[in-house]
């Protein structure tokens, strides 16, 4: 009788064993899937979600000189654009309008193009206007407070100071973000490049500190600050991974001064304005792998000739490789 309840109660032992560990697969939370365990090529294009794919608008901005990152020019006197000895800090903007460039680009290739600007010019306006709600952020940042873009900030004589919109904006603004030492960056947050990702792990680190730079086209306002950005901000390494580079009205001797200082440039957008529709000649060692090059159309002129001049361009860098 002993035997048989010794029996019962093993059994009955193993039955309340079996319901528990079912139990705890049941409530058991599932496995979770790691970052770090996913495939490279997956883990990359996430990197290039996350932190390529961008035009950025490198500027600098007033500062203190105790300011974390604060830094006074070093850069030679260029053809072209102004050079100041005041101390300053980098900041940037995420373009944007990212879609200009491919659009633009490929209105000024028709042969009859369609006119898409709202003045009815059939190839696109000045580089500035089309991107002149980035020029606006920016200078949000170099002045350091909430400006306005008025419709008359731009008329000759026109004083911010004294603009009744510029106050109700600046009021607004800060009510909504805070003083504009704090509250710029929470207003403009979508225009800046995030890299936390870099800051998870040792790992992602060494995978993906050079990807801001390989994957993203930079752009300048001026050559100074393109030298000024190589010498004062990138280490070598940095510097040799920039691919692709944005550029205004750069003389010849300032663009070829850009490709010897980035040896890894591959990729030049090219915007210019001229006149006479005369393309400039490049320098003997300006030598890149692919080149888009758009004449804008400031002067009124017949979009074929702003075209030829564009493609002559192109030719004449690309026949230097």
């Amino acid at each position: 009788m002993a035997s048989k309840r010794a029996h019962n109660d093993g059994e009955l032992v193993c039955s309340s064993k079996r319901l528990k560990d079912q139990q705890t697969l049941v409530t058991a939370k599932p496995p979770q899937a790691s970052f770090l365990g996913l495939p490279v090529e997956l883990r990359l294009r996430i990197y290039e979600y996350v932190l390529g794919n961008r035009l950025l608008h490198i500027t600098t901005r007033p500062c203190k000189p105790y300011d974390k990152g604060a830094f006074r020019s070093n850069a030679l006197l260029p053809s072209w654009g102004p050079i100041s000895r005041a101390w300053k800090k980098w900041t940037h903007t995420v373009c944007q309008v990212p879609e200009d460039w491919e659009r633009s680009y490929r209105m000024s290739k028709q042969t009859n193009p369609v006119p898409y600007e709202p003045n009815g010019e059939a190839i696109p306006s000045d580089y500035f206007t089309r991107h002149d709600l980035c020029n606006w952020i920016q200078d949000d940042f170099q002045d350091r407070k909430y400006n306005y873009p008025c419709s008359h900030r731009k008329e000759l004589g026109h004083r911010p100071h004294f603009c009744i919109e510029q106050e109700e904006h600046s009021a607004r603004m800060t009510n909504t973000y805070g003083l504009p030492e704090s509250g710029l960056e929470k207003c403009h947050e979508a225009s800046r490049l995030r890299l936390d990702i870099l800051a998870v792990c040792r790992q992602t680190y060494q995978e993906a500190v050079l990807l801001p730079y390989q994957m993203n086209i930079f752009n300048f306002d001026y050559p100074s600050t393109m030298q000024d950005f190589i010498a004062q901000a990138l280490n070598p390494q940095q510097t040799a991974a920039i691919q692709s580079l944005h550029t205004g009205p750069w003389p010849m001797d300032d663009l070829a001064t850009a490709t010897t200082s980035l040896p890894g440039l591959r990729y030049l957008q090219y915007s210019d304005s001229l006149p006479y529709c005369m393309a400039p000649e490049p320098a003997a060692d300006v030598s890149i792998a692919r080149v888009e090059a758009i004449f804008e159309n400031k002067f009124h002129v017949n979009p074929s000739r702003l075209r030829e001049a564009a493609e002559k361009f192109e030719r004449s860098i690309m026949t230097r490789r």
